[in-house]
């Protein structure tokens, strides 16, 4: 796991082998939460990490 500090308005960038660049920019971080922006082409899918169990586990019961 990768753990970084950003301020707001500061991003990281996620630059796959052969896929798309993903940025991921701090919007406002107070407290207990964070507001994170995500940049990411259409073709890439970006859930929630509940979402995203929700729909893998919908695939394999469905």
């Amino acid at each position: 796991m990768l753990v970084v500090t950003r301020k707001d308005g500061e991003a990281l960038v996620i630059t796959p082998e052969g896929g798309p660049e993903i940025k991921v920019v701090m919007i406002h971080n107070s407290g207990n939460t964070a507001r994170m922006g995500i940049i990411a082409p259409k073709s890439v899918t970006v859930d929630r990490e509940e979402v995203h169990l929700r729909k893998r586990e919908g695939r394999r019961h469905g």
